[in-house]
């Protein structure tokens, strides 16, 4: 081999090898869901995005994914806002298609022991609200609040305390919701 030869062959090598020391970070989309929604978790009081104002738009509906933990409010099947939620442990949220109905701005569950801000019915019983609040304080309950992000209620849907309002005072009666 000719002495040009071996120089390139030795840079080839070189070079090879020092790309193999280089750590390259490695993007995990599981992951990275996994940790925005810790992050947001240690927000529970705070809107999840930026929420937008929907007088600016038409045909809504909401989606909720069980597997997510998400609630999606869309615009002709567009995505335009999407929360994070807490479902129902033990699949207690009813899987379906239901109509936003009443509302109401508190309840109080004495057999539970809890209550929630800024209720909206979907199905019977079941409803979108806040983080529950306490039996004798009212007080919103932190430990309760860094649970969304994973099934946690009793088959209601829980939202942010800033995305309960949104929704409260957003989303209009008769809305489409699609929980699967």
């Amino acid at each position: 081999m000719s002495q040009s030869a071996q120089q390139s062959a030795s840079r080839v090598s070189a070079s090879a090898s020092s790309l193999g020391r280089q750590q390259v970070p490695v993007f995990n989309q599981a992951i990275q869901e996994q940790r925005d929604k810790e992050a947001q978790r240690a927000r529970w009081t705070n809107p999840t995005g930026k929420q937008p104002d929907l007088s600016q738009y038409s045909d809504l509906s909401v989606k909720v994914s069980i597997a997510k933990q998400e609630v999606y409010v869309q615009s002709g099947g567009e995505t335009i806002y999407t929360m994070i939620a807490s479902t129902g442990l033990n699949d207690t949220t009813p899987r379906g298609n239901y109509v936003i109905g009443m509302r109401g701005d508190h309840f109080y569950n004495p057999a539970e022991g809890m209550g929630a801000d800024y209720w909206v019915r979907f199905n019977g019983p079941f409803l979108f609200h806040s983080v529950p609040t306490g039996a004798n304080s009212g007080e919103y309950m932190e430990e309760e609040g860094n649970k969304l992000g994973q099934p946690a209620s009793h088959g209601c849907v829980r939202l942010t305390v800033a995305d309960a309002e949104w929704f409260y005072n957003q989303i209009p009666e008769g809305t489409p919701v699609t929980i699967a």
